[in-house]
C-alpha cells in the first residue's frame, strides 16, 4: 500500500484522517471478535435458528439505530453522535460475556449492538461523503476501505488464536481497551451538526437503484458473515480455521482495493460491478457444492476480490450523489437497505427445514446476479 498516497490524503482531510483513525481501532477491536458471535452463542448451546433470530434482531435494531442517529447528528453534531456508539457496543459485550447464563434473554442484548452500528456507521459515512470529492470517489473510498480492512486482516485470525488459548473474557477485555482507545482521535478537532432538510422520500424515489443495490449487498453480506464460518465450523470444528478463512476474505479485498479505486474513477463504475457481480455469483455456487476446506479458502479469497469490485464503486458513487441532497439522509437509507436485506436472507433461512447454509449461498448468487442484470447509473459524471 503506497503510504506516501495515504499520507498526502489525511493531511489534505484532516476531518477524515480522525474518522480513519477511530474506524481502524474500532475495526481492529470488533474484527477479533465480531465473526465468532454467531458461532459462541452456537457453540455454548443455542441453536441455529436461535443464532439466526438474534442476528435478525441485531440488524433490525441497526437500522433503527441509523435512523435515530441521523437525527442526533442534527443536535449534538456527527463525532458526538459516533460517540455514544461507543459505551452501547462495550454493554453489548460485557452482556455476551454473561450469555451461558442469559437463555432466551439473550434477545434483549442483541439491540446494543445494532444500536451502537447505527450510530456508528451513519455518522461515519456521511463525514465521508461530505468530504469526498467529484474527480476521485474511488480512490477516496478505497482509502476508507483501506483503514478498515487493514486493521480486520489479521484481526479473525488473532482472535481465534486468543480464544483457543486463553478464554473468551480474554479477548472480550482487550476489545474494550481498544474500543475506548477508539474514542480519542474524534477529540482532535471540532464536531459540527449537519443541517437537518427532512428529504428522504425525494432521494428515495430519485435513487431507488442504489437502494435496491444496497438490499442485494446485505444479502450477500449475511453469506460471508454467517454462512462461511458456519460452513467452516462444521467441516473443521476449529475456531483458528474460521478466524483464517475471515482473514483470507479480508487479504483478497486488500489486495485489489486501490487498483478498483482507480479504475473507478477512470472508467465508469458499472463495469466493475457487473464484472464483480458475474464473479461473486459464480463463487457462491461453488462454496454451495464444496466440502474441501482448500477450495474453500480459495473461492473465500475469490469473493473477497469480487466483492470489493461491487461494493466499492457503488460506495464511492453513491457519496457523490448524497451531495445533490443530504448526506446524512442519504446514508441513513443506505443502512436501512443494507439492514433491510440482511433481514430478509435471514427470514430466508429460517424459512428452510434442512441445508441452510448450501441454499443460503444459492440465495446469495441469485443475489448477486442484480449487479449483473440490472442497470445502474454509476459514472463518476454526475
Amino acid at each position: 500500500m503506497p503510504f506516501t498516497n495515504l499520507h498526502w490524503f489525511q493531511k489534505t482531510n484532516k476531518e477524515l484522517s480522525e474518522v480513519y483513525l477511530t474506524l481502524y481501532l474500532r475495526k481492529f477491536a470488533i474484527s477479533l471478535i465480531n465473526i465468532f458471535i454467531p458461532i459462541y452463542l452456537y457453540k455454548i448451546g443455542y441453536t441455529l435458528n436461535q443464532v439466526i433470530y438474534f442476528v435478525i434482531t441485531w440488524f433490525l435494531f441497526q437500522a433503527i439505530g441509523g435512523y435515530i442517529a441521523s437525527k442526533t447528528s442534527y443536535k449534538i453534531g456527527t463525532k458526538h453522535t459516533i460517540v455514544i456508539s461507543v459505551p452501547l457496543l462495550i454493554l453489548f459485550f460485557l452482556f455476551l460475556y454473561e450469555a451461558p447464563k442469559l437463555g432466551n434473554f439473550i434477545y434483549l442484548i442483541a439491540p446494543l449492538i445494532g444500536l451502537s452500528n447505527g450510530f456508528y456507521w451513519v455518522p461515519t459515512n456521511a463525514v465521508f461523503a461530505k468530504n469526498s470529492h467529484k474527480k476521485s470517489p474511488g480512490k477516496e473510498t478505497s482509502y476508507l476501505m483501506i483503514s478498515s480492512r487493514l486493521a480486520g486482516v489479521l484481526a479473525p485470525l488473532i482472535g481465534g488464536i486468543i480464544i483457543s488459548n486463553l478464554k473468551f473474557h480474554h479477548l472480550l477485555s482487550i476489545v474494550i481497551a481498544l474500543l475506548f482507545l477508539s474514542l480519542i482521535p474524534l477529540f482532535l478537532s471540532k464536531d459540527y451538526a449537519c443541517k437537518k432538510k427532512d428529504m428522504w422520500l425525494k432521494l428515495l424515489k430519485n435513487n431507488i437503484r442504489y437502494f435496491i443495490g444496497y438490499f442485494f449487498q446485505g444479502a450477500i453480506v449475511i453469506s460471508t458473515f454467517l454462512l462461511i464460518p458456519f460452513l467452516m465450523l462444521s467441516l473443521t470444528n476449529s475456531y483458528v480455521s474460521i478466524g483464517l478463512v475471515s482473514t483470507i476474505l479480508l487479504v483478497g479485498s486488500f489486495a485489489v482495493i486501490l487498483i478498483v479505486g482507480k479504475l473507478t474513477d477512470k472508467f465508469e463504475g458499472k463495469k466493475l460491478i457487473k464484472l464483480g457481480g458475474a464473479i461473486v455469483s459464480a463463487a457462491f455456487l461453488i462454496l454451495s457444492y464444496s466440502k474441501n476446506v482448500n477450495v474453500i479458502y480459495l473461492t473465500t479469497f475469490i469473493i473477497g476480490i469480487s466483492t470489493i469490485m461491487i461494493y466499492l464503486p457503488l460506495f464511492a458513487i453513491s457519496s457523490i450523489v448524497s451531495k445533490k441532497y443530504n448526506e446524512t439522509e442519504f446514508m441513513m437509507l443506505r443502512e436501512f437497505a443494507l439492514c433491510a436485506g440482511r433481514i430478509f436472507m435471514l427470514i430466508l433461512l429460517l424459512a428452510l427445514p434442512a441445508f441452510k447454509i448450501k441454499i443460503g449461498f444459492m440465495i446469495a448468487a441469485l443475489s448477486s446476479l442484480y449487479f449483473v442484470l440490472f442497470k445502474i447509473r454509476t459514472s463518476v459524471n454526475i
